[in-house]
Order: structure tokens, then sequence, then C-alpha cells
């Protein structure tokens, strides 16, 4: 028997293996049923990673701080101290879905009770889909939130504002209300 004759059989053994592997698979697929119902109450969006980078100081003015508590909630607290007409800072902070369905963002909810405090969010809309966390780990959404002290703002005040999030399940075929 010549080389190409084993080759020959060697090919047509492992052609016959695969062949015998698909076969299986596809009995193992017709006998494999999942019914799964999803829980609303597993729909969860969380704040996460939120940090707050501020300017360089102003020449003359004391230092102000941003702080922001709240990780891993619903929920974040934003505290400006001792700040100053035109202090800056910037919050970067993502969006992560602990849940096991999609969920899509309802709102995001700024209460901001200091007229002399302007807040602008950006990186995310009403409606976009959060996926939740994947067998390749958490899938974020990165969200930024820029809060500029105004004018009219007394030197050495403090200001808190908080930002909320709304989430809910997408949105199932054949649901009804």
């Amino acid at each position: 028997m010549g080389h190409s004759a084993k080759v020959g059989i060697v090919f047509l053994a492992l052609c016959v293996v695969t062949a015998g592997f698909g076969v299986g698979f596809a009995h193992w697929l017709q006998s494999l049923y999942i019914d799964a119902t999803p829980n609303p109450d597993e729909a969860s969006a969380v704040f996460a990673a939120a940090i707050c980078i501020e300017d360089p100081e102003v020449e003359g003015k004391d230092a102000a701080i941003c702080s922001v508590a709240g990780d891993e909630t619903e929920q974040l607290t934003i505290t400006l101290t001792n700040t100053y007409p035109g202090y800056e800072c910037d919050l970067h902070y993502t969006i992560v879905n602990t849940g096991i369905m999609p969920v899509h963002i309802d709102d995001i909810l700024v209460n901001n009770p200091n007229p002399e405090v302007a807040v602008e969010l950006s990186g995310i809309a009403q409606c976009d889909e959060v996926n939740p966390i994947s067998w390749l780990g958490v899938v974020p959404t990165p969200v930024d939130l820029h809060v500029r002290v105004l004018q009219d703002a007394v030197e050495g005040s403090t200001y808190t504002l908080t930002v909320t999030i709304e989430a809910d399940l997408n949105s199932l075929p054949n649901q009804t209300p």
C-alpha cells in the first residue's frame, strides 16, 4: 500500500468521524428545549467607576473639590465644595447592566436645585440599550457629565446634585401590557 493510499484512508476515516459527530449533534439539538421567562426584577443598570476630573486650580483661588458617591448604585451624588465662579469639573462614569437581559435607558435624571451650577450630560440618550455582563466580561456604557459654576455664584459655596438612572427591560415580542 502506497503513501497516497494511507493518506486517503486517514482522510476517509476523518470524514466518517466528523459526519458521526454531526449526526450526534443534530440528534442532541432535537431534544434540547429551552423555556425561559424574563423576570423584570432582574433588569438593573447601575453607575460604576465614577470619578471627578477637575480643571487645574485657578491662581489666587482656594482649591475647590469635586467628590462623587454612589458607585454601583442607581444614583450618584455629586458634591462641589469650596467652589468659586468659573470652577469646572467633569464626571466620568459608566453604566453597567447587572441583570441578565438587555435594558434600555428610560431616563437619566439630573436633579440640580442650584441655579448657580450648569450641568451638561453627554454619551448616552434616552432609549439607548445597555447589554448585560457577558462571558467576555462587563460591557460598560461610558457617560460624561460636565459641571460648571456660573459667574453669579458665591465664592466658597458648596453645591450638591444627584444623577439617577431609570432603566427597564427592552420590549419583548408578543408581550401585552
